[in-house]
């Protein structure tokens, strides 16, 4: 004899009885709710990997335009030959002076010195 449902056994054989609407209803809300919960848990995963790379680039973006402020931007009247050099910029380049108003990925406050910013294009399939 098998165990039937509740606790009730029932014969093998021929005398099997078809499952009961609610108990049908029952195997089958258990696996819904385990799908469901599995794509709940999906979406919230995809939710915090949004949230987590939208801080990451408020984060970029605020050190960056903490590092360009931090260049100090001189008149060409005013830089003196053999100790002082220039804003050098490029499309994919720039470097000067800087003063670090904050510390950044690049350098720590107060930092001075010859900064030199690049930007490096990425290929989206890597990122």
């Amino acid at each position: 004899m098998l165990a039937g449902g509740a606790g009730r056994p029932i014969k093998a054989g021929n005398d099997l009885r078809p499952l009961r609407l609610f108990e049908a209803l029952v195997v089958l809300d258990g696996a819904g709710a385990r799908s469901f919960g599995m794509k709940a848990g999906d979406a919230g995963f995809a939710l915090g990997r949004r949230a987590m790379s939208a801080a990451d680039a408020d984060v970029a973006i605020s050190d960056l335009r903490s590092i360009i402020r931090s260049l100090t931007v001189r008149p060409p009247a005013a830089i003196m030959e053999g100790v002082d050099l220039p804003l050098v910029g490029a499309p994919e380049r720039l470097e000067g002076e800087a003063v670090m108003e904050r510390a950044t990925g690049c350098a720590p406050q107060g930092w001075a010195g010859r900064l030199v910013l690049t930007i490096e294009v990425q290929d989206a399939a890597a990122s």
